[in-house]
C-alpha cells in the first residue's frame, strides 16, 4: 500500500490547496531551495498518520496553522492511498476532525483504521520510516546505551518493561494488603473473646422480655377487642347516613346535568342570534340587489334613449332617401327625355358621316382616277397597277374581318352574365345566409344569457350560505384558539407546540380517529363536584394523547421530531395491564369515593382509566385521606384539589377555583367545538365545491356567450365583406357593359371601313375593264360635280347637328354625374341606414336580455325582502326562548342550592361519625403497631396469662419492670455483634487465602514476561544484526559490518556497539566512536534501514539523508533504496540466507544531489513564492538541472 495522492491547505507554508497527483509507489524525489518547504511536506504526512501528533497544545496547532497575511482559522491534510482510501485530518484552533473516506470518525477509530491501513503499529515505538533533518547526525552520535534504547523501542521490548513494572508494583499493593488482613485477624480474635460473656447476661435479658411481652400482648388484646366493637357500632350508623347521602348526591348530581343541558341550549341560542345579528349576508345581499336592479333600470332606459334617437336617426335617412330618390326619378326622367334625341342626332350623324365618307371616297378616287391615269403610257401598265391596287384591297378586307374578333365579344357577353349570376348568388344565399345566422346566434345568445344569469343567482344563494358558514366557523376557531391559549399557558412550550401540532400530524400521516382516540381530558365526562379532584390527580396527564398501540405513538413522534413540532406523551392501549379488579379500603375505614367510578368513558379506555384514576380516592379532608394513603397505598383528594399520595407527600393550600378548573372545562368545550367544526366543515367543503361546480358552469356559459358574440361578430363581418363584394360586382358589371359596347361600336366602324374598301375595289375592277385613254367620262365628270356639291351640303348639315347634339351631350353629361353623385348619395344613405337598423337590433336584443334579468332580479329583491322579515321573526323567537331558557336556569340553580344545603347536612352527620371512627381506627392502629412491634408471641403461658384479671396482669408487668431494670448495662447487642465480627473473621481469612494465590500469580506472571521479554530481544537483535550485516555490504561492498550487543555478568543487555571496516574485509574493525563523519552517517542509515526491514512499513520519508555523503555512498545508498522500492531480495553472501523484504515500499526522499535521482519514478518541487509554498511536477532532466544549478549556488556562496 503507498500513497496516490496528497492534498494540503493552510497547514504551516502551504497556505492554499496544493494538489499533489499520481505519486510513484516505487522512489518519488523532492527538491527546492532551503526554506521553501520541503520538510513542511514531510511534517504533513507526519501529521496525518503519526499518533504523536494527536494531542497538542493551543501553542502547537498554531505552530501548524499558516500564521502569513490573510486570515487562517484552520487547516487540514488529506492523503488518498493505493487502494482509493482517503483520509483527511482537520485542525482547529481549539479542536481536531478525523475524516475516512468523507465521513467524520472518533479519534479512536481513526486510530484503528491507520492500524489496519498499516499505517501505524500499535505495538511498536519504530517510527524510523520518517527521518527528518537531524535523525541522523543523533544517530550518528548515539551512545551505546542510546541505540540499545532505540533497537528496544524497536522489538517492542519496553511493552514487556512496562508490564513487568505493573506486575511489580501489584506485587507490592498484594503483600501490603496481606499484613493488613492478618492485623485485623487478630484483633477480632479478641473482640470475640470478649462478646463470649456479655452474650450471657443477654440470655437471662431475653427471657425476662419474653415474659413482660405476654403480658402487653395480652393487654393491647382486650383493648383492641373493646374498640372494634364500638368503631362497628358507629359503622351501622354512619351506612344509613351514606345511603341518604348517595340519595342526595344523586339528586345534586342530576339537576346539574340539567344546568349544564340548559348552560349549553341557552349559549347556542346567544350565539344563533349573534349570528343572525352580526350576519349581514341577506341585508348587504339586497344593498347588491337593489344596485344591480338600478344600473339594469339605468341600463334600460338608456337603451330606450338610444333606440329612440336611432329611430329619429332612422326617419330623418329614410326621408332623406326619399328626396334623394325624387331627384333620381327626376334626373331619370329628364335623361329619358333627352337620351331619343340624343341618340337621334347621333345617328344621324353617323348616317350622314358614312354618306359623306362614301362621296368623299367616291370624290378623292375619281380626283386621283383624274391625276393618275395620265401617267400611264399603255394599257398593260395600268393594268398592272390597277391589279395591284385591287390585290392591296383585298389584304387590306382581310385584316379588317381578320381584326373583327366575335369570340372575345361572346366571351364578354358570358363574362356579364357570370357576374350576373355571381351577384344574385351573393344576393339571395350568402347575404340571406348570415342574416339568417346572426338572428339565429342572437337568439342563442338570450337562451346562454338566461342560463348565465340562473347560474350566478344559484352562486350568490350559496355565497350567501357560504359566508354565514364561515362566519360561524371563524368564531369557533377564534375560541378554540383562545381556549387552546389558556391551556397552553399552563403546560410547557415543547408540550404546547406539540399540542398546536398534533391535528397537522395526523392528517399528513393519514390517521383516522380508530387510531388516535384524543386527549385524556377529552375522552372522560364528570360531574362538575368532582372537577378539581380530577383536576389535581390528572395534572399534565389530561393532555396525554391516547392510541391505539405504540406503532402509532411512535410513527407520530418520530415525525414531530423530524419537523420540530414539539414533544407530546401517548397512552398507547396494547401496551396497558389486563384489566385487574381494584381492591378499596373497607368504608368503615373513613368516607371515601372512588374517583374513577364518578367518570364516564369508553369502555375500551378502562385500562387506561384505572391506570390514571383507579388508585384514587375522594375524601372529605386530608385527616382521612392521609390514613388511606398510608394503609392502603391510594392516592387521596379533596373536592378542593388538596391531595396527599401513597408516599406521604402532602399538596394544598389556597387555589383559585376557576383557574384551578380551567383546563377539564376548556378540553371538554374544545371536544364540543371540534365536533361542531367538523360538522361546519363538512357542509363548507360541499358547498365551497358547489360554488366550484357554478364557478365551472359560469365560466363555460360565458365562454360559450363569448363564443356566440364572437360568432356574431364574424358574420357581420362576414355580411359586411359580401356587401362589399356585391358592390364591386356591380362596378364590374358596369365596366364590362362599358367594354362590351366599346367593342361593338368598334365592330360597327370595321364593317363600314370593309364595305368603302369594297366598293373602291369594286370601282378599281370597273376602270380595268373600260379602254385606255379614257380618264373620265362624262357621267364621271357629272359624278365628280355632283359629289362635291353633296359634301358641301352633308358638312353644312353635320356641323348643325354637331351644335345640336353637342348642347345635349353636356346636359346629359351633367345629369349622368348628378345620377352619380345621387346613386352615391344613395348608396351612402342606405349603409347608414343598414347600420342604424343593426344597432337598433343590437339594443333591442340586449334591452330584451336586460329586461328578463330585470325580472329576475325584481323576483330576488322580493325574496330576500321576505327572507329579512323571516330572519327578523327568528331573532325574536330565539329572543324569547333565550329568556324562558334563562328562567329554567335560575329555577334549576334554586333547587340545586337546595339539594347541596341537605347533601352538605348529610355529610355533616356522616364526617362527625367518621371522625370518631377515625379516632378509633387510630387508637386501634396504635394498639395494632404496639402488638406487632411485640414481634412473634409463643403460646408458651399464654394461655395462663389470659386466664388472670386484669389487676394480676398488671401486677405481674409492674414485677417484671423492676427485674429488668438490674439488668440496664447489659449490651443488648452482643449476640447480634458477636455473630457480626465472627462473619467479618471468616471473610477475612477468605481475603487473605485469596491474596496468597493472587501472590503466587503475580510472581508468575513476572518470570514469563522476563522470560518473553529475554526472547524477543534476543529474536529481533539477531536479525537487525544480519541485516544491518547485509545493509552494510550493500552501501560498502569492500568493508563488513555487525552490531555487537553488550551484556552484563548477569547476562543482561547493556549497550549495542557498532563495528566497521570500510577498506577490506580483513581489516581491523572500528567501533563508531572512532569513524569520520561521512562514514557515521553511512553506519546510522544503515541501521535505519536494517531497523525497517526487520519491521517495514508502507512509505519512507527521507530528509537530506545522503547530505552528509560523498558520491561514492550516495551511489551506493540511491542503489540500496531502488532494491527496496522494488520489492528485491538481498542476499547475505556470507550465509547464503535472504533476506526477503515482504511488500514494496513507496520513498520519498528529498536531497541537493543527482544520485538519488538515477532511480527515482516521480519528481517534484517545492517553491516559496508570496510567503507561502506551492508544489509542482517536473521532468527528470529539470530536477538534474535544478539541482546542478543548487551546487553552483551554493559553491559560489561558499
Amino acid at each position: 500500500m503507498y500513497i496516490k495522492n496528497i492534498i494540503i491547505q493552510g497547514f504551516k507554508t502551504f497556505k492554499n490547496q496544493v494538489v499533489i497527483n499520481d505519486l510513484s509507489p516505487n522512489e518519488n524525489i523532492i527538491i527546492g531551495s532551503n526554506g521553501s518547504g520541503k520538510t513542511n511536506l514531510f511534517a504533513a504526512i507526519q501529521f496525518v498518520t503519526s499518533e504523536k501528533t494527536f494531542n497538542l497544545s493551543t501553542d502547537e496547532r498554531l505552530g501548524y496553522i499558516y500564521q502569513g497575511a490573510g486570515t487562517v482559522m484552520s487547516c487540514f491534510v488529506e492523503l488518498e492511498l493505493d487502494n482509493g482510501v482517503k483520509i483527511r485530518r482537520t485542525l482547529g484552533l481549539k479542536k481536531d476532525e478525523f475524516t475516512v473516506d468523507g465521513r467524520v470518525k472518533t479519534k479512536n477509530d481513526y486510530k484503528n483504521i491507520l492500524i489496519s491501513l498499516g499505517l501505524l503499529n500499535p505495538g511498536s515505538n519504530n517510527d524510523y520510516h520518517i527521518v527528518p533533518q537531524g535523525r541522523i547526525t543523533g544517530l550518528t552520535n548515539a551512545s551505546n546505551e542510546e541505540r540499545l534504547r532505540i533497537l528496544k523501542d524497536v522489538t517492542g521490548a519496553r511493552n514487556f518493561e512496562v508490564k513487568l513494572e505493573k506486575a511489580m508494583k501489584d506485587m507490592d499493593e498484594t503483600k501490603i494488603k496481606r499484613q493488613r488482613v492478618d492485623s485485623e485477624l487478630k484483633e477480632l480474635e479478641t473482640r470475640l473473646n470478649d462478646l463470649s460473656e456479655e452474650k450471657k447476661h443477654l440470655m437471662e435479658l431475653q427471657q425476662l422480655e419474653k415474659k413482660k411481652k405476654v403480658l402487653q400482648y395480652v393487654i393491647h388484646e382486650n383493648y383492641l377487642n373493646n374498640i372494634n366493637r364500638e368503631i362497628s357500632e358507629l359503622s351501622e350508623k354512619y351506612e344509613d347516613v351514606l345511603e341518604s347521602n348517595d340519595v342526595s348526591a344523586a339528586e345534586v348530581e342530576k339537576y346539574e346535568t340539567l344546568i349544564n343541558e340548559k348552560t349549553l341550549y341557552l349559549k347556542k341560542l346567544k350565539d344563533e342570534y349573534q349570528n343572525h345579528e352580526d350576519n349581514n349576508a341577506l341585508s348587504n345581499e339586497l344593498v347588491a340587489i337593489q344596485s344591480e336592479l338600478t344600473k339594469l333600470e339605468n341600463k334600460n332606459n338608456m337603451i330606450n334613449k338610444k333606440v329612440e334617437g336611432l329611430n329619429k336617426e332612422l326617419e330623418e335617412l329614410q326621408n332623406a332617401q326619399n328626396g334623394l330618390n325624387s331627384l333620381l326619378n327626376e334626373n331619370e326622367t329628364k335623361r329619358g327625355t333627352l337620351e331619343p334625341k340624343f341618340k337621334e342626332l347621333m345617328s344621324k350623324e353617323a348616317e350622314l358621316q358614312e354618306e359623306l365618307k362614301k362621296l368623299e371616297s367616291s370624290q378623292n378616287y375619281l380626283l386621283i382616277k383624274q391625276g393618275r391615269y395620265a401617267k400611264f403610257k399603255s394599257i398593260s401598265e395600268r393594268d398592272s397597277w390597277i391589279k395591284d391596287q385591287i390585290a392591296s384591297k383585298n389584304q387590306m378586307i382581310s385584316k379588317l374581318n381578320d381584326s373583327i374578333d366575335s369570340s372575345e365579344i361572346e366571351l364578354t357577353k358570358h363574362q356579364l352574365a357570370k357576374i350576373q349570376e355571381e351577384m344574385e348568388t351573393i344576393q339571395t344565399s350568402s347575404m340571406n345566409e348570415c342574416t339568417n345566422k346572426i338572428a339565429d346566434l342572437e337568439k342563442q345568445m338570450i337562451a346562454k344569457q338566461d342560463v348565465y344569469y340562473e347560474l350566478v343567482d344559484k352562486r350568490t344563494e350559496l355565497w350567501r350560505s357560504e359566508q354565514s358558514l364561515k362566519v360561524i366557523v371563524e368564531k369557533l376557531e377564534d375560541e378554540v384558539k383562545e381556549l387552546n391559549h389558556k391551556n397552553y399557558q399552563t403546560l410547557d412550550r415543547s408540550t404546547a407546540l406539540g399540542l398546536e401540532n398534533l391535528p397537522v400530524v395526523i392528517n399528513e400521516l393519514g390517521l383516522d380517529n380508530q387510531k388516535v382516540f384524543g386527549l385524556v381530558g377529552e375522552l372522560i365526562h364528570y360531574s362538575d363536584k368532582y372537577k378539581q379532584s380530577l383536576e389535581s390527580v390528572a395534572g399534565s396527564s389530561l393532555f396525554n394523547v391516547v392510541v391505539d398501540n405504540d406503532n402509532t405513538a411512535s410513527e407520530i413522534m418520530i415525525y414531530m421530531q423530524k419537523n420540530n413540532l414539539g414533544r407530546l406523551s401517548f397512552i398507547p392501549l396494547n401496551r396497558m395491564p389486563t384489566s385487574n379488579a381494584i381492591h378499596y379500603p373497607p368504608e368503615s375505614v373513613g368516607a371515601y369515593v372512588a374517583l374513577i367510578k364518578k367518570l364516564k368513558y369508553e369502555s375500551y379506555l378502562e385500562p387506561c382509566m384505572k391506570l390514571l384514576f383507579g388508585k384514587s380516592l375522594v375524601v372529605k379532608n386530608l385527616e382521612i385521606g392521609n390514613l388511606l394513603a398510608k394503609q392502603y397505598g391510594f392516592s387521596a383528594v379533596t373536592p378542593d384539589g388538596d391531595r396527599v399520595d401513597a408516599s406521604g407527600a402532602i399538596t394544598g393550600g389556597f387555589s383559585n377555583m376557576s383557574q384551578k378548573s380551567i383546563r377539564l372545562d376548556t378540553l371538554k368545550r374544545i371536544k364540543t367545538i371540534r365536533e361542531e367544526l367538523t360538522k361546519n366543515y363538512h357542509e363548507l367543503e360541499k358547498i365551497q365545491n358547489e360554488i366550484k361546480a357554478l364557478d365551472e358552469n359560469s365560466v363555460q356559459s360565458d365562454n360559450e356567450i363569448q363564443q356566440i358574440i364572437s360568432d356574431i361578430r364574424l358574420q357581420k363581418q362576414m355580411l359586411k365583406k359580401l356587401q362589399e363584394s356585391h358592390e364591386q360586382k356591380n362596378k364590374e358589371l358596369l365596366g364590362t357593359e362599358i367594354i362590351l359596347g366599346e367593342m361593338k361600336e368598334r365592330e360597327h366602324k370595321i364593317n363600314n371601313e370593309i364595305k368603302l374598301v369594297q366598293i373602291e375595289k369594286e370601282v378599281l375592277e370597273d376602270n380595268l375593264r373600260k379602254p385606255f385613254g379614257e380618264i373620265l367620262s362624262e357621267d364621271e365628270m357629272n359624278l365628280l360635280t355632283t359629289t362635291n356639291v353633296k359634301i358641301s351640303s352633308i358638312n353644312s348639315e353635320i356641323n348643325a347637328l354637331k351644335t345640336n347634339y353637342t348642347e345635349l351631350g353636356l346636359e346629359l353629361n351633367a345629369l349622368h354625374q348628378e345620377r352619380e353623385f345621387i346613386e352615391g348619395q344613395i348608396n351612402d344613405n342606405v349603409s347608414n341606414v343598414t347600420i342604424v337598423e343593426e344597432k337598433i337590433a343590437g339594443l333591442e336584443t340586449k334591452q330584451r336580455a336586460i329586461s328578463k334579468r330585470l325580472s329576475t332580479v325584481k323576483k330576488k329583491e322580493q325574496a330576500l325582502k321576505r327572507d329579512i322579515d323571516s330572519s327578523s321573526e327568528e331573532l325574536a323567537n330565539i329572543n324569547r326562548e333565550m329568556e324562558t331558557t334563562e328562567e329554567m336556569v335560575i329555577e334549576l340553580n334554586t333547587s340545586l342550592s337546595g339539594a347541596q344545603e341537605e347533601l352538605n347536612k348529610l355529610q355533616l352527620h356522616a364526617e362527625k361519625f367518621m371522625t370518631k371512627i377515625s379516632q378509633l381506627n387510630t387508637r386501634k392502629n396504635a394498639l395494632a403497631n404496639q402488638i406487632a412491634e411485640l414481634g412473634f408471641i409463643s403460646d408458651d403461658g399464654l394461655h395462663e396469662v389470659k386466664s388472670m384479671s386484669e389487676n394480676q396482669i398488671l401486677h405481674n408487668l409492674e414485677q417484671i419492670t423492676k427485674q429488668l431494670q438490674s439488668f440496664s448495662n447489659v449490651n443488648k447487642r452482643a449476640g447480634e455483634s458477636f455473630m457480626r465480627f465472627l462473619g467479618i473473621k471468616e471473610n477475612l481469612e477468605a481475603d487473605a487465602n485469596e491474596l496468597k494465590e493472587s501472590e503466587k500469580s503475580i510472581n508468575n506472571l513476572i518470570q514469563t514476561l522476563q522470560e518473553q521479554k529475554k526472547s524477543a530481544i534476543d529474536y529481533v537483535f539477531e536479525k537487525i544484526q544480519r541485516a544491518f550485516s547485509i545493509i552494510f555490504k550493500e552501501i560498502c561492498p569492500k568493508g563488513r559490518g555487525e552490531l555487537v550487543v553488550n551484556k552484563t555478568s548477569t547476562g543482561e543487555y547493556e549497550g549495542v556497539s557498532v563495528l566497521v571496516s570500510f577498506n577490506s574485509v580483513d581489516d581491523e574493525q572500528l567501533y563508531v566512536e572512532q569513524l569520520s563523519g561521512g562514514q557515521k552517517t553511512v553506519c546510522s542509515i544503515a541501521l535505519i534501514l536494517a531497523i525497517q526491514m526487520i519491521e517495514p512499513s508502507s512509505f519512507y520519508l527521507f530528509d537530506e539523508i545522503d547530505a552528509a555523503l560523498d558520491k561514492e555512498f550516495r551511489t551506493s545508498i540511491a542503489r540500496v533504496i531502488n532494491n527496496l522500492t522494488r520489492g528485491n531480495i538481498i542476499i547475505d553472501e556470507n550465509k547464503k540466507e535472504n533476506i526477503d523484504i515482504k511488500q514494496h515500499s513507496q520513498f520519498i526522499c528529498t536531497t541537493f544531489r543527482k544520485e538519488l535521482l538515477i532511480h527515482a519514478d516521480k519528481f517534484l518541487r517545492v517553491r516559496y513564492s508570496n510567503k507561502h509554498s506551492l508544489v509542482e511536477s517536473i521532468s527528470k532532466n529539470d530536477a538534474i538541472d535544478f539541482v546542478k544549478g543548487e551546487k553552483k549556488q551554493r559553491i559560489a556562496d561558499v
